[in-house]
């Protein structure tokens, strides 16, 4: 079984939802990550999580990026 989770800054993740991610793979998911690429991604996937790079606009407004972004949702999501 896998997890997905994804905010707009790998940074969030590893800060916010590290024991979160621990718990769940300690009952035995995987765990994926989609977030933009910084430098707390290495550190996530130090703890076993796979992570996929997505450019993340936090305060977009535009539709036309918005409904990019969720194709890019899309196609990552049948990739993992």
């Amino acid at each position: 079984m896998n997890v997905l989770i994804s905010i707009n800054t790998s940074w969030n993740i590893y800060n916010f939802r590290l024991d979160l991610i621990k718990d769940i793979q300690r009952k035995g998911y995987s765990v994926f990550a989609l977030a933009p690429r910084d430098e707390y991604t290495p550190k996530l996937e130090k703890q076993g999580v796979q992570c996929f790079h997505i450019d993340i606009n936090a305060k977009g407004t535009n539709p036309i990026r918005d409904s990019i972004l969720i194709y890019k949702y899309y196609k990552l999501l049948k990739k993992i």
